[in-house]
């Protein structure tokens, strides 16, 4: 009920349509086993309990984190939420939470006519598992189905839907983290598992796609003729050969649309060959030149522990 108010607010009010395309609110009902802590957004509101009643605690980014503001009931929390937004749009110079002195917490909280500032437990619960199975009770599991790159065609949605269809499966959620999640019985999860991951989706959190950000490429853009998914993939070989966990981003050009990030490894597209970034961005300066023609010089990249040409 409070998403379906806040988003009702959100579209009846002109004045916030000046908010930027990414400003974002999450809501997070808290307790769950795959929290929303670690998700970036503007307007932040989380389910708490204070003195035995159920609230919602209202925060902001902030540069080291959330700024918790304060809690207040669920019915009045669509319209504070709302407010905070057309505060940030006053205030902010950037139009986004983050860059909000944060001078100005105390202010805002007493304006919305917030209580409990000073008393919020900041939560940063990281779940260790978000593919595969996932117990909830005796009885039933989530299953996590990471899809490679954020992407699923046509016909692998078909075969997974018969899949599930075969599994009794009725329920299926989108998430914010490029994974699907289904609800199974136990004596059928791990088979739903398999066969999913003979679909080609992740169904193991240590799967090197899982850390790879790669842009459409060839055929699905034309500033670029790299095939990025294609050698996105055979990087991801070779990442788990050589043991690499950190992040790599694929961008066939220099405009870096699949991460904004940076990340430990970064090749952006220059004609048939990748500039090499490390620790970076695409806007950063490069240390070499990696050709995919020779795939068997990639695992130099993940190998090299000084900026060297590929």
């Amino acid at each position: 009920p409070v998403a379906a108010e806040l988003e009702a607010l959100l579209a009846s009010d002109q004045a916030l349509e000046a908010l930027p395309a990414k400003f974002g609110f999450v809501l997070d009902g808290g307790g769950g086993r795959l929290p929303l802590t670690d998700l970036a957004a503007d307007v932040r509101l989380a389910a708490c309990y204070r003195d035995g009643r159920a609230r919602v605690a209202l925060g902001m980014a902030a540069m080291d984190g959330v700024a918790w503001l304060g809690t207040t009931d669920a019915a009045d929390a669509p319209a504070k939420a709302v407010q905070l937004a057309r505060l940030v749009l006053q205030y902010s110079p950037t139009r986004r939470s983050a860059t909000l002195p944060s001078t100005m917490q105390t202010a805002l909280s007493a304006a919305l006519g917030l209580t409990d500032s000073n008393a919020i437990a900041t939560r940063v619960i990281a779940p260790s598992e978000r593919c595969g199975l996932i117990a909830l009770t005796d009885q039933t599991c989530a299953v996590g189905l990471g899809a490679p790159f954020g992407r699923l065609d046509s016909e692998t949605l078909m075969r997974l839907a018969a899949v599930l269809a075969a599994h009794d499966v009725c329920e299926i959620r989108l998430s914010p983290w490029r994974r699907l999640y289904v609800a199974a019985r136990r004596e059928t999860a791990a088979q739903c598992v398999s066969d999913a991951a003979r679909l080609g989706l992740i169904v193991d959190d240590s799967d090197p796609l899982m850390r790879i950000d790669a842009c459409s490429g060839v055929g699905g853009c034309p500033s670029t003729g790299l095939a990025t998914r294609q050698h996105a993939r055979m990087l991801a070989a070779a990442m788990a050969r050589t043991g690499f966990k950190g992040s790599l981003h694929v961008s066939g050009c220099a405009k870096g649309c699949a991460r904004s990030a940076p990340a430990e490894l970064v090749l952006a597209g220059d004609g048939d060959h990748y500039r090499i970034i490390r620790h970076g961005t695409v806007k950063s300066a490069s240390c070499g030149m990696f050709d995919p023609a020779r795939d068997g010089t990639a695992a130099g990249l993940f190998r090299a522990s000084e900026n060297v040409d590929v």
